[in-house]
């Protein structure tokens, strides 16, 4: 049920970025031009690079590997996504919720997570390159890169 939502979630965040009109189609299944379900073996992961995925409600979503490059997620519900593997570079994380989300080698090089929470988010291997961290808000089991030191 949750990957569903997900999958719904972003495409209709998608088309919304898009500037598409849900209703102005007869057909089902869309193609959205901003994002783009693609399959990788058995698992299927999204292509949103600069998508505007503004506020977007995405907790619980399942987003490995997808590629979310320059994605603007500013205020973004991340809480318990699963974003392993995905490609975060230069996205705009500000004040996006990512409680307890999953960033197991996440590409976050020159993000902006300003404001973010990241409170019980596990960022193992993470790579947070550049990244802005200006009032990040965390907790003890916030687990970050080996070696990486958040500022208080």
């Amino acid at each position: 049920m949750g990957r569903v939502f997900a999958v719904v979630t972003i495409a209709l965040c998608c088309l919304t970025s898009c500037g598409g009109d849900p209703g102005a189609d007869l057909d089902p299944y869309p193609r959205l031009s901003v994002c783009e379900e693609i399959e990788r073996g058995s698992v299927s992961t999204f292509d949103c690079e600069g998508a505007n995925l503004v506020g977007a409600n995405l907790q619980g979503a399942n987003l490995w590997g997808a590629n979310l490059e320059e994605a603007n997620l500013t205020g973004a519900i991340l809480i318990k996504a699963n974003l392993v593997g995905a490609d975060l570079w230069g996205a705009n994380l500000e004040g996006a919720n990512l409680y307890r989300a999953i960033l197991i080698k996440a590409n976050l090089t020159g993000a902006n997570l300003s404001g973010a929470n990241l409170s019980g988010a596990y960022l193992g291997e993470a790579d947070l390159t550049g990244a802005n961290l200006t009032l990040v808000k965390y907790d003890h089991s916030t687990i970050w890169p080996s070696g990486f030191n958040p500022s208080p």
